[in-house]
């Protein structure tokens, strides 16, 4: 009989790189619900420390002896700036998910390839044809949708999901710029150890004692976390980017799954529309890079 291990092995690559984003989505989806949960008893900072302290323990289960080698880089500076937005990132996330609801806050992160779109000109240079800037137009459009500034519908915290949304931009600017030179498990690891040291200088302010509930909650917040990024990464090891990205939005599938069945809270109907809009932006512009990548590669033809 062939293991499920084996089975799953033998699918094609962009296969289970599909595989992984979609479980990827459901674990950090399932990560909102734990800290949502949290936020009535314990301080944001608290929650931030969880996630990265434990994340460590994570770390140091996939490189054991091999912990201390995971910090040699040529990049230094880039690890360490990526690995604080990182962290300033989640402590703007985790205060939002205290007012809004879970759905709401993850369908910020829709408008991450929309911003990384429209920083890639200025700050690396890259040149973005007129089809790619309607493309971000359109996902502005989608988050005014979701936001409704002056409306007095949305709850004004929604604001740090958002800002979460600016800061992994830069975060994901800053991986193009590192290219790939080092690896995943070197970043997985400066991401937890600069993220602990942070939140360290400021949790022992806002600490409140936990009982053992609340202790396996915080772990299950670090383990799950670092889980679903080391997901995430083998997504993008197994399939092209274009095949994977786009599953990505099966996170607002599951935090609204989440959202009704935990919370009792449906987005409405705007988030919807704004989440679509973004959706559809975002995907555009998948496809207009991918087109762009095929130009770029293509051989010339010396007789042109």
């Amino acid at each position: 009989m062939t293991s499920p291990g084996t089975a799953f092995l033998r699918l094609p690559k962009n296969t289970q790189g599909v595989l992984w984003m979609i479980l990827a989505t459901f674990v950090l989806a399932t990560v909102n619900v734990i800290v949502k949960h949290l936020t009535n008893d314990y301080s944001v900072m608290q929650l931030v420390w969880a996630r990265y302290i434990f994340h460590i323990v994570l770390v140091v289960a996939f490189l054991r002896s091999k912990f201390f080698q995971g910090f040699i880089t040529d990049n230094i500076k880039i690890q360490l700036s990526r690995s604080a937005l990182l962290a300033t990132g989640t402590v703007l996330y985790f205060v939002g998910l205290i007012y809004v609801q879970i759905a709401e806050a993850s369908s910020s992160s829709f408008i991450i390839p929309v911003i990384v779109t429209a920083l890639a000109a200025p700050i690396l240079g890259e040149k973005v044809g007129l089809r790619r800037w309607i493309g971000v137009l359109i996902g502005a459009i989608g988050a005014l949708i979701i936001i409704r500034p002056g409306m007095g519908m949305m709850h004004i915290a929604i604001l740090f999901p958002f800002g979460t949304a600016f800061v992994h931009a830069f975060y994901q600017i800053l991986t193009r710029k590192l290219s790939g030179a080092d690896s995943s498990m070197t970043t997985l690891a400066y991401t937890a150890v600069v993220g602990t040291v942070l939140s360290s200088l400021a949790a022992p302010f806002y600490w409140t004692t936990p009982d053992l509930e609340g202790w396996v909650l915080m772990a299950l917040i670090g383990i799950l976390g670092g889980l679903g990024h080391y997901f995430l990464i083998r997504a993008y090891e197994n399939a092209e980017a274009p095949v994977v990205a786009p599953f990505f939005y099966t996170h607002f599938l599951w935090t609204t799954l989440f959202g009704v069945t935990v919370f009792g809270d449906l987005p409405d109907m705007w988030t919807f529309i704004g989440a679509g809009v973004i959706f559809m932006s975002g995907l555009y512009i998948h496809h207009r890079e991918n087109v762009r990548r095929v130009e770029v590669s293509a051989p010339k033809d010396p007789n042109i």
